[in-house]
C-alpha cells in the first residue's frame, strides 16, 4: 500500500464546529511530544465568536510549551489552512461544503508536495457526491487529492470515539486511520453502510443519552448526579460485556433471574415498546441522514462529474 505521509504532519480542519471542536480536543490530549504523533494542527472558524469558543475549548491542555501547537484561522484563511497539510478534515455541515471548497482553497490543496487527504465529516454527503463537487470547482480537470468520508462522534473529546471511514482506494488509509485511532475506535465499512454507521455509531449516543436523562428523575433516594453516574457506569460494564464477546441476550439472561426485581422492569419495558421504539428511531435517523446529502449531490451534478473514481 502506497503512503503519501509521516506522523507529524500537518493537520488542517476547515469550518471547526462541534464535532471539529470534539476532534481537535480528542488530539490535542493524545499529544506526546516524544512520540511525534501528530505534528501540529490548524483550524478555522468563520467568526471571531467561533475562533473564540474553539480557543477556550482546549484552554488547560494545548497552551504549553509541551502542548500539541494548535493555530486558529478565522474569515477566508481556509486556503492558508490546507497549505502543506496532509490531511484535511472538512468539519462542516453539508449546505456550507461549497463556502469552504472554494477554488481557492481546492487549487492549494492540489499545489501541496505531498497528495492530500480530504477527509468529509459532512452527514449525509457520499464520497461520490464530494468528489463531483471538488471536481466541479477544478472545471471538470482529474484531482490529485484523496478523498475520504469518515463518521466520527462527540467522543472524540474523550478520545473514545466509535468512527467510521470509508474510500475508494488504500492510499491515504492508513494516515487517517493514525489520525482517528487517536480519538478512539476506528472501523473501515463499505461506502453503502455509512448511512446505517452514522445512527449506530454517532446518533446512538443522543439516544443513550436519553436512558441516563429518564435515570436522573426517576428515584428520589438518590441525587440526579449519582444516579446518572451510577447507571453510566453500568452501561461502561454492559458495554465491556459485549466487546468482550457477550450477547445482549445473555447479558440479559444473567442479569434478569424469573420473578426477580429485574424482571419487573424488563417488562415494562417490553409493555411500553421501548425495543421497537429504538428500532424506529435508528431507522428514522438512517433514512434522515440519507436525504441531508442531497443538495449538495445537486449543486455538484455539474458536467466534470462523472467517472469520479478515476480521479482517484
Amino acid at each position: 500500500m502506497a503512503e503519501h505521509t509521516d506522523n507529524g504532519g500537518k493537520i488542517a480542519i476547515l469550518g471547526c464546529g462541534k464535532l471539529g471542536i470534539a476532534i481537535l480536543q480528542g488530539l490535542a490530549k493524545s499529544y506526546s511530544k516524544n512520540s511525534h504523533n501528530l505534528g501540529h494542527v490548524v483550524v478555522t472558524a468563520k467568526t471571531s465568536a467561533g475562533a473564540k469558543r474553539i480557543q477556550k475549548s482546549i484552554n488547560g491542555f494545548a497552551t504549553t510549551q509541551d502542548s500539541l501547537r494548535v493555530e486558529i484561522h478565522t474569515g477566508d484563511e481556509n486556503s492558508l489552512a490546507v497549505q502543506d497539510a496532509v490531511v484535511v478534515i472538512l468539519g462542516c455541515k453539508p449546505n456550507a461544503l461549497s463556502e469552504i471548497l472554494t477554488p481557492k482553497v481546492v487549487r492549494a490543496i492540489e499545489q501541496n508536495e505531498k497528495r492530500t487527504i480530504l477527509v468529509n465529516l459532512a452527514g449525509g454527503v457520499t464520497l461520490v457526491d464530494l468528489a463531483r463537487m471538488y471536481r466541479s470547482v477544478r472545471g471538470g480537470q482529474e484531482h490529485r487529492a484523496f478523498i475520504v468520508r469518515a463518521i466520527p462522534n462527540i467522543a472524540a473529546s474523550v478520545r473514545q470515539s466509535a468512527t467510521v471511514l470509508s474510500s475508494w482506494t488504500e492510499d491515504g488509509r492508513e494516515a487517517v486511520q493514525r489520525v482517528f485511532d487517536l480519538i478512539g475506535h476506528t472501523e473501515w465499512v463499505a461506502e453503502e453502510q455509512m448511512f446505517a454507521a452514522s445512527a449506530l455509531g454517532a446518533s446512538s449516543l443522543a439516544f443513550h443519552a436519553i436512558i441516563l436523562r429518564a435515570v436522573a428523575g426517576s428515584l428520589s433516594e438518590m441525587s440526579s448526579a449519582d444516579a446518572i453516574r451510577l447507571c453510566a457506569r453500568a452501561m461502561l460494564g454492559t458495554a465491556a460485556l459485549v466487546l468482550a464477546g457477550e450477547s445482549p441476550d445473555a447479558i440479559i439472561d444473567k442479569v434478569a433471574t424469573r420473578g426477580g426485581s429485574t424482571e419487573a422492569g424488563l417488562h415494562i419495558l417490553k409493555t411500553h415498546g421501548v425495543e421497537d421504539s429504538f428500532l424506529a428511531a435508528i431507522r428514522a435517523t438512517t433514512q434522515a441522514t440519507g436525504t441531508m446529502g442531497k443538495t449538495v449531490s445537486r449543486l455538484s451534478d455539474q458536467p466534470g462529474g462523472a467517472d469520479v473514481r478515476c480521479a482517484e
